[in-house]
């Protein structure tokens, strides 16, 4: 019986040690993979720019048509900005016969001004990350992105305040 108290204390400190909290400090940037829905909040840093912390990162194993934006919500929380990083379509009548693939970001923020950002994206078999050029977004206004040619992971950062 000694034995297995001391096991079953070896055991429970043991997971102790290696318990880790969630990172909840502001970052400039993260990269994320492809088929990702993902939540995050924009921390001030001045008057201007934005860092910002992962709240929800899930999976989003869907394929949708570049002109459906339901996959985003209707509002977001003030400072909050939120994205699907996905495979989909342009035109339902070709869904899915794999020609018809685009690689799409669509993306949405619940603040009261306009912001602009950067985004660098990695393709398959290719290691390094590169810029592509992304569109301002405007409050409370879906957008989106489209590549013709798959992409692994995007990186999004550099976010900031621009008028329009």
């Amino acid at each position: 019986m000694k034995k297995i108290l001391c096991l079953i204390f070896t055991l429970i400190s043991g997971l102790s040690v290696f318990a880790q909290e969630a990172d909840t400090t502001a970052h400039e940037g993260f990269a994320f993979p492809i088929k990702s829905k993902v939540t995050i909040k924009l921390i001030p840093v001045d008057s201007v720019n934005f860092h910002y912390k992962v709240l929800k990162v899930e999976p989003f194993n869907e394929t949708p048509d570049v002109s459906d934006k339901a996959c985003l919500p209707a509002s977001l929380e003030e400072n909050t900005l939120e994205f699907v990083f996905c495979v989909g379509t342009m035109g339902d009548r070709q869904k899915g016969n794999g020609k018809n693939l685009k690689t799409l970001l669509f993306i949405k923020h619940g603040l009261k001004f306009a912001l602009e950002y950067n985004a660098d994206i990695q393709c398959p078999n290719v290691p390094e990350f590169k810029n592509t050029s992304v569109m301002a977004l405007f409050p409370n206004v879906p957008s989106t992105e489209i590549w013709p040619y798959p992409i692994e992971q995007i990186a999004l950062y550099g976010f900031k305040k621009t008028k329009f």
